[in-house]
Parts: structure tokens; C-alpha cells; sequence
């Protein structure tokens, strides 16, 4: 099903919950996984606002106003969302074609895709 993070001894299978870090959000980009996307500080909020908006290969879950508590009830509706909706299986089709793409940029060699164009590819 799902894994808290990537790597070699924890490969991400079906999605990741995770505070849409970097490093996390580059481990779901090249695993070709949906993420739960789950800010905690700083430019993670503008992570999951584009992740979940323009990139379309997250959702994002609810926080409570003033102390930004999850509950579980709401982390449950979202996982069951990516996985059993027909939104989940957007995501999951969605994030496999920008996969594909991060393959293609990097076997071109990076200086060789204009970041620029990403966005356009994704419009596409």
C-alpha cells in the first residue's frame, strides 16, 4: 500500500503521506506515487498548494484552524480517497505520466530541460 518515505530499504509502492518536503516530493516524483500531502513548516505549504493545484498529483488534508491538528478521521477520508475514489485514480495515472517526464529530463541530462517548460508539459 503506502510507505512513510522512500529509499532503498523502504521502496514507496501506491502512495506517501508526507509533509511535501523536497526530498519527499522528489522520492514520489521518481517513484511515480500520489501523495498525501501533509505540510508541517515553512515552503511545504506552497509545496502542497502547487502539488495539489497545478502538479495534480496530491491531496492535501485539512488542518484545524489555530493549531493545525489533523485528525485521523480526516487523514482516514483522504487515504480512502486516493485510494478508492475515481479521483485517487486520477492522481495515481497523473503522477505515472510526470514520472515518465523526470525519466525523459534526466536521460536528456538536466541543463538540457528548461525548467520553464516544465509547466507547460504538465498544461499539456
Amino acid at each position: 500500500m503506502g510507505a512513510a518515505g522512500g529509499g532503498a530499504e523502504t521502496p514507496i509502492r501506491g502512495w506517501v503521506c508526507a509533509h511535501v518536503g523536497w526530498n519527499s516530493v522528489l522520492e514520489a516524483v521518481v517513484a511515480g506515487v500520489p501523495m498525501v500531502a501533509w505540510p508541517l513548516h515553512a515552503e511545504q505549504h506552497l509545496n502542497k498548494a502547487v502539488l495539489v493545484e497545478n502538479m495534480k498529483m496530491a491531496i492535501g488534508v485539512e488542518q484545524r484552524d489555530g493549531d493545525r491538528f489533523v485528525s485521523g478521521a480526516e487523514l482516514e477520508r483522504r487515504l480512502k480517497e486516493l485510494m478508492d475514489s475515481k479521483e485517487g485514480r486520477e492522481l495515481r495515472e497523473r503522477s505515472e505520466k510526470i514520472r515518465e517526464m523526470a525519466v525523459e529530463a534526466w536521460r536528456g541530462g538536466i541543463i538540457h530541460y528548461c525548467p520553464c517548460q516544465v509547466g507547460r508539459d504538465l498544461e499539456a
